[in-house]
């Protein structure tokens, strides 16, 4: 079952400040979720997007955030969990195809576990 409102923002994204979250349903709820991952991936803060990332992927069932969280954890240096979730990523039946080119930049010492 797919959340709304408040308690997807719990959720997915986390607290937020007073009134915000009240303003917040559906695909706006998911959006702020995903702009507040992004955020802390950006800023380097790989360990909380990957968990953002997941709760994100929980929630909408969508593939983009775990081809997010997996880039998240191959930024911290945990490619046995980049890999798996590149895999769980491709076999999405919403998957983007070509993302398999992407999965190369995985360290060469893992890539051969990858396909």
């Amino acid at each position: 079952a797919k959340l709304v409102g408040d308690e997807a923002v719990r959720k997915i994204a986390g607290p937020l400040p007073a009134g915000k979250a009240a303003r917040l349903t559906g695909k706006d709820t998911q959006e702020a979720a995903a702009k507040e991952a992004k955020r802390l991936f950006r800023a380097k803060r790989y360990k909380e997007a990957a968990e953002r990332f997941a709760k994100i992927h929980d929630v909408t069932g969508m593939p983009q955030p775990l081809y997010n969280q997996a880039r998240a954890n191959e930024m911290v240096g945990n490619s046995a969990a980049a890999i798996g979730l590149f895999k769980k990523y491709l076999k999405h039946p919403n998957a983007d195809p070509k993302a398999a080119d992407k999965a190369k930049r995985i360290r060469p010492a893992r890539r051969q576990n990858f396909v």
